[in-house]
């Protein structure tokens, strides 16, 4: 008699299903409810959850399925005398049920893509690696992909163009994948794959390849036509590997390093990496704390910090007529450590803001306690301001202040600044220019030759000096090439009322070469090696340049 009852839907889920619930009603309902009435005999109540589904039928939208969720309570009330029965309450749940479905799926899937999430891709990454522990030749890859100058297609294009190209790339990259592998997008415009089962290092580079190929080609919306390249970084598992994270972070530092060195390539992660990632941030935080320090610029706590400075020579005289400052740092462990290293580094974290500042202050009060002791009230000092300096807004405040608090003239400063600086926004490079002019400082710009200039912007800046840099003049006297591009500088120079310092001079015959092109001033180790304020102390003493023929004693 229970099969009996049982074989149809119970009137209470009739009314709930509505009339098409038989359908619903599947051997494994039936089976579960016979089992909460069987457990009946043990207890006095039971509870189940009763998931009912219907695949879609003929004529019906294919894939389509319906299905309700029930949270059933059962009763043995038949020792009840007021009821004598069991007594079954149910709930519909499926409203409840999809929304906790739905999101379990946001919390592991980008909602953009619906690719997995990194929730999801550490998860699968944690498993690889178990398995690498259970199978001992299982090797697997994690790639991780990132789009070159996709700010820029978001900025010009909108993000809802962004958005579409990023599904598209999606396809493209799922389309070269197997169904075992998997890709997941883990940023804005960041994906990670892990490939299973590689034989080797050349099974993943060479779907590098053919992802990169696939993102590289045209795509078309509407009537944009975009192109877009991809950086990648690539990691084998190895017994080195315990975390996911790790597997994460190396492929990520060679995808950087590759994004770096050439956009659109890929490079495999080898240990020097990471040990030189390691060794940059060791700097960084030595840097941090020593630039920490400076911030009493006129009693700094701890200076590590020294200016070295250069002369600079009246190449028709020989007289001096002032110093390039350039700064040093002094590691407590490490000793002297090349501005190469840490200017870079410097610029990148935004210290060079409070190292710049000082390096400013020390200049200018070095001058004014020369200009006390010597009667050559000329003397100048020439100081670099990086592209961060010139672009931040109190940048005229900071220098106003330091020229009162030193009391130089204005006018014995130079700033120098590369072309590439004053290019990347010459609109606003001229305003800034045009306020430090009004100031009387003079203006430099530095590595003159070496980066991008529009004449039509050159003219207009409010400039004093060309600086020709020194890979020119090193090479003068090679089979003349630089020859020409030092006379074409100094031509373009001096058509625009400018005069020229060449950096680099250390040869006679640059001398003679420079001095013949009418090229005015010059630094190099032909006249000194940049000199700590003592020995620049002593270059002053010797009063040297009443006579050329006393310039090679300051080459050592």
């Amino acid at each position: 008699q229970g099969d009996r009852a049982l074989a149809g839907v119970p009137p209470v889920l009739s009314h709930m299903l509505s009339s098409n619930a038989a359908s619903l009603v599947t051997d494994d309902v039936l089976a579960r409810i016979r089992g909460m009435l069987s457990d009946l005999a043990r207890q006095l109540i039971g509870a189940e959850s009763l998931v009912l589904r219907r695949s879609s039928a003929e004529g019906e939208e294919e894939g389509r399925e319906e299905r309700c969720v029930f949270d059933a309570v059962v009763m043995n009330l038949l020792d009840d005398r007021s009821v004598r029965g069991i007594v079954i309450n149910c709930h519909d749940v499926t409203e409840r049920k999809s929304a906790e479905d739905k999101l379990l799926h946001q919390s592991l899937y980008d909602s953009l893509t619906d690719l997995p999430n990194r929730a999801l891709l550490m998860d699968r990454l944690q498993q690889a690696l178990a398995r690498t522990r259970r199978t001992p030749n299982y090797l697997f890859a994690v790639l991780t992909i990132n789009l070159d100058r996709f700010k820029i297609i978001n900025e010009s294009h909108g993000h809802s163009m962004g958005d579409r190209l990023l599904v598209e790339i999606t396809k493209r990259i799922q389309i070269c994948l197997r169904p075992i592998d998997t890709v997941a997008r883990i940023g804005s415009d960041e994906f990670v794959i892990l490939l299973e089962t590689v034989h080797d290092q050349g099974d993943a580079i060479g779907l590098a390849t053919l992802i990169q190929t696939a993102i590289a080609q045209p795509i078309e919306f509407d009537t944009q036509r975009l192109f877009i390249t991809s950086s990648m970084g690539i990691v084998i598992s190895s017994d080195d590997y315990q975390w996911a994270g790790d597997l994460l972070r190396d492929a990520n530092i060679a995808m950087d390093r590759a994004k770096a060195q050439n956009q659109g390539s890929y490079l495999v992660f080898t240990r020097t990496m990471h040990n030189n990632v390691t060794e940059k941030m060791q700097l960084e935080h030595d840097l941090r704390h020593a630039v920490e320090m400076l911030e009493d610029l006129a009693s700094p706590v701890t200076n590590n910090f020294l200016l070295n400075y250069q002369p600079i020579i009246s190449l028709c005289t020989g007289k001096l007529l002032g110093f390039e400052a350039l700064v040093r740092w002094r590691h407590p462990e490490r000793g002297i450590i090349s501005p190469v290293k840490f200017i870079p580094l410097a610029e990148e974290t935004g210290l060079i803001l409070p190292l710049g500042q000082w390096v400013l202050w020390e200049a200018c009060r070095q001058l004014q306690e020369w200009q006390e002791i010597y009667s050559q009230n000329d003397l100048t000092i020439a100081v670099n301001i990086s592209g961060k300096q010139f672009s931040q807004p109190n940048l005229i405040l900071h220098i106003q202040r330091i020229l009162q608090q030193t009391g130089i003239n204005s006018q014995r400063l130079k700033i120098e600044i590369t072309e590439s600086v004053v290019m990347d926004n010459a609109e606003s490079a001229i305003t800034v220019l045009s306020q430090l002019q009004e100031l009387g400082i003079q203006l430099s710009v530095d590595d003159f030759g070496t980066g991008y200039s529009s004449l039509s912007y050159l003219h207009r800046f409010p400039i004093n000096t060309l600086k020709v840099d020194k890979s020119f003049v090193t090479n003068m006297g090679v089979n003349g090439e630089n020859c020409e591009i030092v006379r074409a500088i100094i031509t373009l120079a001096h058509s625009l009322g400018l005069d020229v310092v060449a950096e680099g001079i250390e040869t006679e015959q640059q001398l003679t070469q420079l001095k013949n092109l009418g090229c005015e001033y010059g630094q190099g180790y032909l006249f000194s090696k940049p000199v700590d304020a003592a020995g620049a102390t002593a270059l002053l003493d010797t009063n040297f340049l009443d006579s050329g023929d006393r310039r090679q004693e300051f080459i050592n």
